[in-house]
């Protein structure tokens, strides 16, 4: 009888052991389900949060506009993507001045990014749009070259004063390569007379200028009969003949991304008009009018004439120290804030 009941208390101790590990294999079981649960509900919150960015990136507004006299802030990021000829950008709005609508193209608030930058970076942008930074040439070109723009800065001088400066017709022209008329790094063409060539040669000696340092030729009144000067000031050569009698007719722009805005408006003196019809400059292409580079002296990159009554991209000016970046008429003045932006302009 013993013997009997100590094989039934084995057996059931067999049994509770079992049970336990059924027990201990079920709780592991559960413990993986639910981690598996766990990584299958953030991979699902993962895809839901990309689903939701992608439904807000086909709300955003194409361009500026849609948020004219409205704060999109509130329903959208602060930048936009903006559609124009060429790779798609984000930009900044400013959906709050003069009724909004405006692309921000450049900004310097803190100082904290360097605006003494080579011919590539400006032509591609460059800076963060959360602080300083330049849109890019090339996307002024194409915004501009396709609609009538207009042109607006905002400064606040370092003691505190806020002004502003506003131009119609604001235009930016392509960078356009000096096609057909270098050779060998000075301005002769290959496609021109002997004549003409000896011709070009002469006018660049007179000028007592480096033309491949430029990026354009001067022309004035002593100019050779080879070339003429088109009405917005890029070099030509029309209906010419090579050396074989060959006619060889066309334009060879001379652009170099030119700044063009119309009458002024505004709370300070006019000091863009200086710049109008310029070309653009950066330390590695020099197109001022200045034997030496402006660029260069002043640390920056601009629209520069001899060299600059004003100059937002120069040295960061909050103090004295630095260059100056806007002359009134009386006295150069220091910026601690600079917007420059445009808005298209609706013709009705």
């Amino acid at each position: 009888m013993a013997r009997v009941m100590t094989k039934a208390l084995l057996l059931a101790m067999m049994m509770v052991m079992n049970v336990f590990a059924e027990t201990k294999d079920v709780a592991e079981s559960l413990l993986d389900l639910e981690r598996k649960l766990i990584e299958i509900s953030a991979s699902l919150n993962k895809t839901n949060e990309t689903h939701a960015q992608l439904r807000r990136h086909q709300e955003l507004p194409t361009t500026c506009e849609r948020g004219m006299g409205d704060d999109i802030t509130k329903n959208y990021p602060h930048y936009v993507i903006m559609s124009h000829d060429g790779p798609k950008k984000q930009i900044l709005c400013d959906t709050h001045t003069d009724g909004g609508g405006w692309i921000v193209f450049q900004r310097r608030a803190t100082g904290d990014v360097d605006f003494y930058r080579d011919w590539t970076s400006y032509r591609e942008g460059f800076g963060s749009l959360t602080g300083d930074f330049w849109m890019g040439n090339e996307a002024l070109y194409n915004l501009t070259d396709k609609d009538p723009y207009e042109l607006r800065i905002d400064i606040r001088i370092n003691n505190g004063q806020e002004i502003f400066a506003r131009y119609p017709d604001f235009r930016i022209e392509s960078e356009s390569n000096k096609e057909g008329l270098l050779e060998n790094g000075i301005g002769v063409g290959n496609d021109l007379t002997v004549s003409q060539r000896n011709n070009f040669r002469h006018l660049l000696e007179k000028r007592k200028r480096e033309y491949n340092k430029n990026g354009r030729l001067h022309m004035d009144e002593a100019a050779p009969a080879c070339q003429d000067s088109s009405r917005d000031g890029a070099a030509e050569t029309r209906d010419r003949t090579n050396q074989a009698g060959d006619r060889v007719g066309g334009i060879h722009s001379i652009k170099q991304y030119r700044l063009q805005i119309g009458s002024y408006t505004g709370t300070v003196e006019d000091r863009m008009a200086y710049h109008n019809k310029m070309f653009f400059s950066t330390f590695d292409r020099d197109n001022d009018e200045r034997a030496e580079s402006c660029a260069v002296t002043h640390h920056g990159a601009w629209w520069y004439k001899d060299c600059y009554h004003t100059d937002l991209n120069s040295e960061w000016a909050v103090t004295e120290t630095k260059d100056d970046a806007w002359y009134d008429g009386k006295k150069w003045w220091h910026t601690s804030f600079t917007e420059m932006k445009m808005r298209r302009i609706k013709l009705i």
